[in-house]
């Protein structure tokens, strides 16, 4: 007869996340996991297969606590630039929190985990798209509602808002100031202006 689990899957995925973000994924060991979790090797690999499946909870649950409550500033009525500085706002927020890893867990992770194709490399990536998908559709709502001119490429502003987020991200995890990371939110949203 199996024996039950005995720990808190839930906790184990948010602890889990926390260690990857402080550290990367490539260089958090299955050992610093397992110290972190309160559990062995073997009820590791039965409840998550292994430590690519335990990333992978780990990042989904990031981005329900995280990523979800960020992006949703996009969607909101009204001015739709008023959305993205709101979005931006949040990300400044997020990224200097005292109570969370510096940074952002993605931006913390892709930069060891590209050009390997692996599930974790497109989990990332998938991210990354993500979340310049709903930019380029709420700039193209900025265009639509006059607050872009017609001349303006939505598609090229996402990307660039995305890759300033993603060194908003790195500021935060280098310098852990706020400040710091507030300029690079104020020189990206001006190329809006």
């Amino acid at each position: 007869m199996a024996r039950p689990r005995e720990f808190d899957i839930e906790q184990a995925v948010r602890s889990a996340m926390v260690l990857f973000w402080e550290h990367g994924y490539r260089a958090t060991t299955v050992n610093e996991l397992q110290a972190a979790l309160g559990i062995g090797r073997a009820s590791l690999y039965a409840a998550f297969g292994d430590k690519e499946g335990l990333f992978l909870r780990a990042l989904g649950r990031y981005g329900e606590l995280y990523t979800v409550p960020s992006t949703a500033a996009l969607d909101a009525d009204g001015p739709a630039l008023d959305a993205v500085r709101e979005f931006f706002r949040r990300l400044v927020l997020r990224y200097t929190d005292p109570d969370t890893p510096r940074g952002c867990l993605v931006t913390t992770t892709v930069m060891e985990c590209t050009g390997h194709g692996d599930a974790v490399e497109r989990a990332l990536t998938g991210s990354i798209a993500a979340g310049e998908a709903r930019l380029h559709r709420t700039l193209l709502r900025a265009r639509a509602q006059g607050e872009l001119p017609d001349s303006a490429d939505p598609r090229a502003l996402a990307r660039f808002l995305i890759a300033a987020g993603q060194s908003m991200a790195l500021m935060a995890r280098v310098t852990g100031t706020r400040a710091v990371v507030e300029d690079v939110a104020r020189i990206a949203l001006s190329v809006l202006e």
